[in-house]
C-alpha cells in the first residue's frame, strides 16, 4: 500500500490526493474494527473463563435442613449468570463474525482500490509515453517550422533582390528608350533644318524626352515656320555680297578703278581663288562656298570675321545666319548627347 501511495510520474496530483485520503479512512476503519473485534473476543473469553470457574467451584457445605433451598437458589443464580454469559459470548461471536465479514469486505475494497490504483498508474505511464511522443513530435515540428521560416526568409530576400534588379532594369530600359527616342528626334530635327520644314511637334517630343532646355532654346525661333535653308541664305546674301564688295574697294584712284566701278553697275565682279584670304573679298567667297556646301556654321563664322562696315551692310542677314547656325549646332549637340547616353546605358 505504501508503494501504491507514491505518485507515479505524470499522475495528476488531485486524483492521487483523493485516493490517499480514502485509503487512510479505510485503514482507520479497519483498525477500529480490529480493535473492537479483539475487545469482543477478550470479553467472550473472560465470560467463558468465569463460567468454567463457577462450574468447577465446589458447592459450600450447608446445614442439613437449609442446604437444599440454598443450593437450589445458588444453582438458579449460577444458571442465570451462565445463560447471560452464554448470551454475551453468542453476541460477541456474532459481532466478531460481523466484524470479520466487515474486515473481509474492507480487504476486498482495499484490494479493489489497489487494483484501480495500479490501473491508473499504468494509464498514467501510458499517458507519460504518449505525452513524451507528442512533445517529441512538437519539437520536430518546431524544428521543421524554423527550417521553413529560414527558407522563406531566404526566398523573400532573393525575391526582394530580384525585384530591385527588375526595377533597375526597367528604369534602365526606360532611360534607354527615352535616349533612343532623342537620337531619332535629333535626326529628324537636322533633316527639318536642312529642308526648311517646320518641326514644332518634333521639338516638343525632344522636350518631353528630357533634353536640356539650353539645347532647345536655339531651335524654338524656327519651329513653327521652319529655318531658312542654305540655298535661301545664299540667295538672300547675293545682293548684299555686291554691296559689301563695292564698299570694300573704296574711292577710285585711277582709270582702272573707275572702269571696275562702272562694271559693278552691270555685273558683279568676284575675286577668284581668294577663299582662304582674310580680306573682305576672301571672306565673302568663303561665305558663298560654305552656303553652297550646306555648312551654315562656317558661313556664320566667316560673316563674324568681316570688318565692321561690311557687317553693318548685312547686319540683319548676319543675325539670321548666326541663328540658323546655332539651331544646327543645337540639333547636332542633342543627337550627340543622346547617342553618348545610349552607349553608356547599353554597356
Amino acid at each position: 500500500m505504501s508503494a501504491l501511495r507514491q505518485p507515479s510520474p505524470g499522475q495528476p496530483q488531485g486524483n492521487t490526493q483523493a485516493l490517499e485520503e480514502r485509503l487512510q479512512a479505510l485503514e482507520a476503519a479497519r483498525g477500529s474494527l480490529d480493535g473492537r473485534l479483539q475487545a469482543v473476543q477478550g470479553t467472550a473469553e473472560q465470560a467463558a473463563s468465569q463460567a468454567q470457574e463457577a462450574l468447577n467451584r465446589p458447592a459450600p457445605e450447608a446445614a442439613p435442613g437449609a442446604a437444599a433451598p440454598q443450593n437450589e437458589a445458588a444453582l438458579n443464580d449460577l444458571s442465570t449468570r451462565l445463560a447471560a454469559l452464554e448470551e454475551q459470548v453468542r453476541t460477541s461471536t456474532q459481532n466478531a463474525a460481523t466484524m470479520a465479514n466487515a474486515t473481509q469486505d474492507l480487504d476486498r475494497r482495499l484490494a479493489d482500490q489497489d487494483r484501480r490504483l495500479g490501473e491508473q498508474a499504468q494509464r498514467f505511464t501510458q499517458l507519460d509515453g504518449r505525452f513524451a511522443e507528442v512533445e517529441r513530435r512538437f519539437t520536430e515540428s518546431e524544428r521543421r517550422f524554423g527550417e521553413t521560416d529560414r527558407r522563406f526568409s531566404e526566398q523573400e530576400q532573393r525575391l526582394a533582390a530580384l525585384s530591385r534588379q527588375v526595377a533597375e532594369n526597367g528604369k534602365a530600359a526606360e532611360a534607354a528608350g527615352q535616349t533612343g527616342a532623342k537620337v531619332v528626334l535629333a535626326g529628324r530635327l537636322n533633316e527639318a533644318l536642312s529642308s526648311g520644314e517646320p518641326y514644332a511637334e518634333v521639338l516638343e517630343g525632344v522636350r518631353k524626352a528630357g533634353a536640356d532646355a539650353a539645347r532647345i532654346a536655339p531651335l524654338e525661333p524656327f519651329a513653327g515656320q521652319g529655318a531658312p535653308t542654305p540655298a535661301k541664305l545664299a540667295e538672300d546674301f547675293e545682293p548684299l555680297e555686291t554691296k559689301i564688295l563695292r564698299e570694300s574697294r573704296g574711292p577710285a584712284n585711277d582709270w582702272t578703278d573707275r572702269i571696275l566701278r562702272m562694271a559693278d553697275r552691270v555685273v558683279t565682279v568676284r575675286p577668284v581663288n581668294e577663299q582662304d584670304s582674310t580680306g573682305v573679298s576672301g571672306l565673302v567667297a568663303r561665305i558663298r562656298q560654305a552656303l553652297e556646301a550646306g555648312d551654315v556654321a562656317d558661313a556664320a563664322a566667316a560673316w563674324d570675321a568681316l570688318p565692321e562696315p561690311s557687317r553693318r551692310i548685312s547686319e540683319e542677314w548676319g543675325r539670321q545666319v548666326k541663328a540658323v547656325a546655332q539651331a544646327h549646332q543645337a540639333a547636332q549637340a542633342i543627337g550627340s548627347d543622346a547617342l553618348a547616353t545610349l552607349n553608356r546605358t547599353t554597356q
